[in-house]
């Protein structure tokens, strides 16, 4: 889709040998949820994923269609088993995506040394005329110029192109405005949104929700969107079927898994296991 970022994807890569055991033990749906990881992998600005909050994971999961129980084994397994991931100090990425990357960074990289080199060829010129006014400085004026310019682009950064997203509602607009690390896939996954008539204030919540947990990226997002599209509305909870083979005994279970189920029983008793920490 115009406008979103991309990586290159090897049409062989199903017969990877370390793809090959993970697809072995969970078939053509572990396939289909490493490629999504990987695809919200390159969508986050350092390529990696937050792993250490149970909240990212469940809307990491319901992206995928899955429950965060099964979602944290696969990427445990794909870190530790399949070696197709890397994971520490809270964070997991892939080594690949960063390889495909690289060009592309160093593209990035070479723009941004060579702007600097040329701001700072213009200031010498200035402070080599140092008898000049600024006005009668070329160099300073040029420098000065860029750098409005730039505040111009800092400003409008997270402004969606007019003629693609002009039919997302200004009040949608207004939120995502404030997002720091705003970018065209977040518009693009708005206004996917807004073409299948989700409502303009279910989104709303899935900003707030976004917001609440300091998780503004289009990930997040798209959990939250999810979630609120399967309890049939912001503000209204469906009652979850309780998911523990054994739900007499959950005193049992860890709080992880309790939390996890996310039925109103286990939180109960996650609730009350804390307390008593």
């Amino acid at each position: 889709m115009k406008g979103a970022p991309y990586f290159s994807h090897d049409a062989n890569a199903r017969h990877d040998s370390k793809i090959i055991p993970m697809r072995t033990k969970y078939g053509s749906e572990g396939y289909g949820w490493y490629w999504m990881l990987v695809e919200m992998m390159r969508e986050e600005g350092d390529y990696r994923l937050r792993i250490d909050d149970l909240d990212l994971i469940r809307g990491y999961a319901t992206q995928l269609d899955t429950d965060a129980r099964t979602l944290r084994r696969f990427i445990t397994d794909c870190s530790q088993r399949f070696m197709l991931f890397t994971s520490e100090d809270g964070f997991v990425w892939s080594e690949s995506l960063r390889e495909r990357m690289k060009p592309l960074d160093n593209k990035r990289e070479q723009g941004k040394r060579a702007a600097e080199k040329r701001w700072a060829a213009e200031r010498g010129q200035c402070e080599g005329n140092a008898g000049a006014m600024p006005p009668q400085c070329k160099g300073n004026a040029i420098n000065i110029e860029d750098i409005e310019e730039e505040d111009k682009e800092d400003s409008s950064k997270n402004e969606p192109p007019p003629d693609d997203f002009a039919n997302i509602p200004e009040t949608i607009k207004a939120r995502l405005r404030k997002w720091q690390h705003g970018s065209n896939a977040i518009w693009t996954g708005i206004m996917q949104e807004v073409a299948n008539d989700t409502p303009e204030e279910w989104i709303l919540a899935a900003i707030d929700a976004s917001e609440n947990a300091n998780a503004c990226n289009l990930n997040y997002l798209r959990g939250a969107i999810k979630g609120i599209k399967a309890d049939g509305g912001p503000g209204v909870k469906k009652p979850r079927k309780c998911k523990l083979s054994d739900p007499i005994h959950r005193y049992a279970y860890s709080l992880d898994v309790l939390e996890d189920c996310g039925c109103e029983a286990c939180i109960n008793s996650a609730k009350k296991m804390r307390e008593a920490l």
